[in-house]
């Protein structure tokens, strides 16, 4: 059956008026707090009284402080904590994020149960105040480290610096190749100096870690700098990087650029 020209101009027309409806239809939606609850899923805390849909950005800033809890499974575009929002937002449910998630200032983001609840978004930026992204189980301690379970939580490392008394330990495989889409294509950012902190891989194996900073020197992979205290103390071990893509300036390495201590420490990396 052949389609005559007049109608597919018809179809073409009909496709442009669906593409401008679907893109007029994004919308940002800004937190102003206006609900009876704390819960993300009810309308009245959004502008517009409209919770935020795919498409849209959830935003949130100086309009309302009011603390926040993902309380349905949400997907939007884009995820933004301005540095004027000082609340908390707390994650019960999961969140995809489709293209950025990005986090300034000192409002929280945290999820104490990141194997139940799904986090996934394309491109991820965090602020360096410390414990304002947590997507750990567990309280950091020895007896109890922070279990990290994906690359979000993986990255959150640079958090926690300077603290000689936080422990932390994967509890599962992590697979990072979705840092090639972060920062702009700057990727992973390695926690900056000092790391301080206790890494116990427990066998586990990060895979596809991408840092590309092209002269900036002591570029790490993991860590910008790694301190560690005493040679009878092991500060990261049992851990494996594989298919890693780390570029950078002078004394750039795979997992840190530099790993200084009082006496050498036990440092026990495996590479696959």
């Amino acid at each position: 059956m052949r389609i005559s020209p007049c109608a597919r101009v018809f179809q073409a027309f009909l496709l442009i008026i669906l593409l401008l409806g679907s893109a007029s239809s994004a919308a940002v939606r800004t937190w102003d707090g206006g609900g009876s609850t704390n819960n993300w899923s009810e309308a009245a805390n959004w502008s517009d009284n409209t919770a935020p849909q795919a498409g849209d950005t959830a935003t949130f800033s100086a309009t309302s402080l009011k603390h926040c809890t993902i309380d349905a499974d949400a997907t939007v575009a884009n995820f933004f904590l301005s540095s004027a929002y000082t609340g908390t937002i707390t994650q019960k449910a999961s969140l995809t994020v489709s293209s950025a998630f990005t986090q300034e200032g000192t409002g929280k983001f945290l999820c104490a149960t990141p194997e139940s609840y799904a986090f996934t978004c394309e491109s991820f930026s965090i602020s360096s105040n410390v414990s304002t992204f947590v997507r750990f189980s567990g309280s950091g301690t020895g007896a109890s480290p922070y279990l990290i379970y994906d690359v979000y939580g993986l990255q959150a490392l640079k958090q926690h610096l300077n603290n000689a008394s936080v422990f932390f330990k994967l509890a599962q495989d992590i697979d990072a190749s979705i840092t090639r889409n972060w920062n702009a294509g700057a990727g992973f950012q390695p926690a900056p100096r000092y790391f301080k902190g206790y890494l116990f891989g427990d066998n586990k194996t990060i895979t596809g870690l991408y840092v590309n900073r092209p002269g900036v020197d002591e570029t790490g992979g993991l860590f910008g700098f790694h301190y560690g205290g005493s040679a009878a103390t092991v500060y990261v071990k049992d851990l494996a990087l594989a298919d890693v893509d780390v570029t950078g300036g002078r004394m750039s390495e795979v997992y840190s650029d530099f790993c200084m201590s009082e006496a050498p420490p036990t440092v026990l990396f495996r590479e696959v």
